[in-house]
């Protein structure tokens, strides 16, 4: 780093990975830009530890002074959020800060102390996915589904704070109790349902979960409280919790197959290629994420890559859950493929416990009952 600045300059380390560089009096030839790649030209050169050549990368935030700046830790504070923008664009980048970054940290701050309030006050409700048979439309499995009751902005979709908690690291009580959640709820409507005895449950996992060194004793310790058959439980894990730490995550999910719970592989095809861990991993069925199924009508790309799916998933023996599922066309060309399971809208939106209540009292086939 101190050969890519000026003598003039000030290069220190912050603490662990963190450093920086104060430019003072810069001209053209030396202005932040040019020193921030210079910086990641000299990483990508090849370190030798032992026998061993390391390449490395740096995420890095550019800050300018100027008079809103009244203290260097201000100054710190903002060249950090323009750090983490790198990041979060992909690493081994540059970001030159802007008042827009701060007002979405400061939004990304306010809603994470907003969760632990939520967290603290039980603001989380569950909805239920119906996953139904293509052939014949009868109720196989629910897919658990969190939702956020605000009590100024009303209902937030996962996708808006999901991100956030997983950076944060509340996913893991949120995730947890997700999961405590629905295994309660299996077993309440075993009791009032009798269809509901042949319902497992879908319940999706995040990758801090897997990490987490206590989570299997939790998940044990879950189905032993509620009795929920092991077997009537499915773990949901994406593609890109796999890569985060192969080794780990297998060790992970074998212990959780050894207890009789099946993994599924989610939103598969949208990530890291993972054709080759659907041997290595104990995987049970694959979910084909609703981006293919909204393509499945383009007769070419779009039905051969559904199609491949489903006849690699069949050669392996696994199930295969279709998602998104809108319109009927979509259903009939699925059928057509061999897809054995779906949800979606479809057949049913995810329903609060009360409406799926409901759905069990009606006792119809799902896709009769969209025609009634």
């Amino acid at each position: 780093l101190q050969s890519c600045a000026r003598k003039v300059d000030t290069v220190a380390r912050l603490g662990g990975d963190e450093f920086v560089i104060l430019l003072e009096n810069f001209d053209n030839s030396n202005n932040p830009v040019i020193v921030a790649q210079r910086i990641s030209e000299e990483l990508l050169k090849p370190s030798q530890v032992l026998r061993t050549k390391f390449y490395l990368t740096a995420s890095i935030g550019i800050v300018y002074n100027n008079p809103v700046y009244t203290t260097a830790n201000a100054l710190l504070r903002d060249a950090d959020i323009a750090m983490y923008q790198a990041k979060d664009a992909g690493r081994a980048k540059y970001e030159i800060f802007d008042s827009q970054m701060g007002q979405e940290v400061k939004e990304r701050i306010e809603m994470e102390r907003e969760l632990v309030q939520a967290i603290q006050n039980n603001n989380f409700r569950l909805t239920y996915q119906p996953i139904v048979s293509l052939q014949t439309g009868e109720l196989i499995s629910l897919e658990a589904l969190i939702r956020w009751h605000h009590p100024q902005r009303g209902i937030i979709q996962p996708d808006d704070f999901i991100p956030i908690a997983e950076e944060s690291g509340l996913i893991l009580e949120i995730g947890n109790w997700v999961l405590e959640e629905a295994c309660k709820q299996i077993k309440i409507w075993d009791q009032s349902f009798p269809q509901a005895k042949q319902l497992s449950m879908s319940v999706n996992i995040s990758g801090k979960q897997i990490a987490s060194p206590d989570f299997c004793n939790f998940l044990i310790r879950t189905l032993q409280e509620t009795n929920l058959e092991a077997n009537r439980l499915h773990l949901e894990i994406t593609e890109n919790t796999i890569v985060e730490d192969v080794e780990q995550t297998l060790l992970t999910v074998t212990e959780i197959s050894t207890l009789g719970v099946e993994l599924h592989l989610d939103d598969f095809g949208t990530g890291y290629s993972s054709i080759a861990y659907l041997h290595r991993f104990p995987i049970k069925a694959l979910k084909i994420d609703k981006s293919f199924i909204d393509r499945l009508l383009d007769k070419n790309k779009g039905q051969a890559l559904v199609g491949g799916i489903i006849h690699l998933a069949n050669l392996l023996d696994l199930d295969v859950v279709a998602e998104g599922i809108e319109y009927s066309d979509q259903l009939a060309l699925l059928k057509e493929l061999k897809c054995g399971l779906g949800q979606g809208f479809y057949a049913a939106k995810p329903m609060y416990k009360e409406d799926m209540e409901l759905l069990f009292s009606n006792g119809k086939n799902i896709f009769e009952r969209n025609k009634g």
